[in-house]
């Protein structure tokens, strides 16, 4: 997943038979439905299947024909923000990213369960599971702002930031200017030809 500053939301980049000698299969599709569905700022409709030949060197490309991964794909991220659902007007922000994330895993699961229903069994209650701990796993500050609890860290003691926290007196500076007299005096010179050899 990368930022991209041309289109606002997330979407996907994936390779299509159909750019190609082989026989389509539109299930490539079905993991970027998956997603529109459950993953609010994703959009379907920016999605793209087919190979410009600029993008032949891209790793998806080259996955894809040459090792032979049916199913590759690019997911990009705006860095614009979002113009459609829940978050549209907003930025995205590491909670959109990171819920991104987990609608992804959880949109993997429900690829398998579709793809494969007697080959894995996967309890529905798993994937509301999944999507109870999404949704509490962060606390909203404001409507543009989200603070995820394990963002915070966690200190034994208050940190104070103020200016005035420091109670000690401030270390003399005149104090300590006579460490660094002897080293000038050593290489012979004078007060006068120390400023002299300073000044432009």
């Amino acid at each position: 997943m990368y930022g991209c500053s041309i289109k606002e939301t997330i979407w996907h980049t994936n390779v299509s038979a159909a750019s190609c000698d082989l026989i389509e299969d539109l299930g490539y599709r079905t993991l970027p439905k998956i997603l529109s569905q459950a993953a609010p700022a994703f959009c379907m409709s920016s999605c793209s299947f087919v190979v410009e030949k600029s993008k032949e060197s891209t790793a998806r490309v080259v996955v894809w024909r040459e090792i032979g991964v049916q199913r590759s794909y690019t997911m990009e991220s705006t860095l614009c923000g979002c113009d459609q659902g829940k978050y549209k007007g907003l930025q995205i922000g590491t909670h959109e990213l990171e819920e991104m994330g987990a609608k992804f895993c959880t949109g993997l699961l429900r690829l398998k369960k579709l793809t494969s229903p007697l080959e894995y069994n996967l309890p529905s209650t798993l994937l509301d599971i999944e999507n109870e701990l999404i949704e509490s796993s962060c606390k909203v500050t404001s409507p543009t702002t989200y603070v995820l609890e394990e963002d915070e860290p966690h200190f034994l003691e208050e940190v104070d930031y103020s200016a005035e926290s420091n109670d000690e007196p401030d270390i003399d500076l005149a104090n300590n200017a006579g460490d660094y007299e002897p080293c000038l005096h050593e290489d012979g010179l004078s007060d006068s030809e120390i400023t002299r050899t300073h000044l432009p």
